[in-house]
């Protein structure tokens, strides 16, 4: 049975007030701002991973994504999350297959 079936009443539309653009970097940004909601939140989500990983390279996006939190020749384990944590922030990182 679907749900609209089981309300008595349609479920409301709901609005996603935001602005969509494309930085000079081909970066595309969806800016949405909520006077309510005193938070910053920023995501980077790249066009590629284990969607477009070969067979033979299977599990490569998965483990780049955790060695990026391993450190550079710059910043040692661990100081990016602390850097970000000690203001409030929160770090993760996910692939997906979709």
């Amino acid at each position: 049975m679907r749900l609209e079936a089981l309300l008595s009443e349609p479920l409301p539309q709901i609005k996603f007030p935001a602005s969509v653009f494309k930085l000079t970097n081909g970066l595309n940004v969806i800016h949405q701002y909520l006077s309510a909601t005193p938070v910053v939140v920023a995501d980077v989500w790249v066009g590629a991973g284990a969607i477009a990983e070969p067979q033979e390279w299977s599990g490569m996006a998965h483990f780049l994504e955790h060695m990026i939190f391993k450190g550079t020749e710059t910043i040692a384990p661990g100081v990016f999350d602390y850097v970000i944590e000690s203001h409030g922030g929160v770090t993760n990182a996910a692939t997906s297959h979709a």
